[in-house]
């Protein structure tokens, strides 16, 4: 069926933690689909969780992480890349720790963090806009904001 977003356009989009939980291969069909969502000169904020967790076990670290995505958005895009900041990303995932025998209980999970500001240029070619239902389900758990 047709996505309810077709059409409308946000100046800031906000993933968090989404595009990480897609393959390097099929994050270009992802941003295929954030796209269009934008604004001419949107703001595309991106939070990539860089754990070798489960899965993400194609993440490399925070640097390797930086060079991906520049790739991916400049490279393959065209899109600018404003920031780029390493922070940290508090999981809701319980954690226990052993040390010296004795075990510990983390309510989260403090992982290393790439946090990303990229504009969009003017001009985009077009998309089908969240064809597939797992970019569906992707593009409706991110956060729109200061609609147009």
């Amino acid at each position: 069926g047709e996505s309810a977003l077709r059409g409308r356009k946000f100046d800031t989009i906000l993933d968090c933690a989404c595009l990480q939980c897609f393959s390097p291969d099929v994050q270009p069909k992802y941003l295929e689909e954030i796209a269009p969502l934008m604004a001419s000169k949107g703001t595309f904020i991106l939070f990539v969780v860089c754990n070798q967790s489960q899965l993400r076990s194609w993440c490399r670290g925070l640097r390797w992480m930086e060079q991906h995505l520049e790739n991916k958005f400049h490279g393959t895009f065209g899109w600018r890349i404003e920031e780029v900041f390493h922070t940290q990303f508090i999981e809701n995932i319980p954690m226990v720790r052993i040390t010296k025998g004795v075990r510990s209980f983390e309510a989260v999970t403090a992982s290393p963090c790439l946090r990303m500001t990229a504009t969009r240029p003017s001009t985009f070619p077009s998309a089908a806009v969240a064809a597939g239902v797992g970019f569906a389900a992707a593009v409706a758990a991110l956060v729109f904001m200061r609609r147009r």
